[in-house]
């Protein structure tokens, strides 16, 4: 019996596949580690106390300073656009006039 392209292209994404899945695992770390030393145990949990006020330092903004943030942060994804844009555009067409399609 003759393999098909299609049924070639079956049994190598399936090879593929099943490899893939063999590679991805991860395994856990053998032990968790432990803080012995007492001044590291105090800087480990003040900094964990730190990061856990994080939200409430967030909270503190004025609503007009988020708005600001929200309408900055948005002004700079569309200049990204364009420029990308305006980019590929001037690399295009000097792409075209070394070719001479614009001659």
């Amino acid at each position: 019996m003759a393999h098909t392209p299609i049924r070639s292209l079956l049994l190598v994404a399936g090879l593929i596949a099943l490899g893939l899945r063999a590679c991805t695992f991860v395994t856990g770390p053998a032990r968790s580690p432990t803080v012995t030393d007492g001044f590291l145990a105090a800087s480990v949990s003040a900094s964990a106390a730190a990061l856990g006020a994080a939200p409430v330092f967030a909270e503190e903004l004025p609503p007009d300073e988020v708005y600001n943030r929200k309408v900055l942060e948005a002004g700079s994804y569309v200049l990204i656009f364009s420029a990308s844009s305006v980019g590929l555009v001037i690399f295009q067409a000097r792409k075209l006039v070394e070719n001479r399609w614009l001659n």
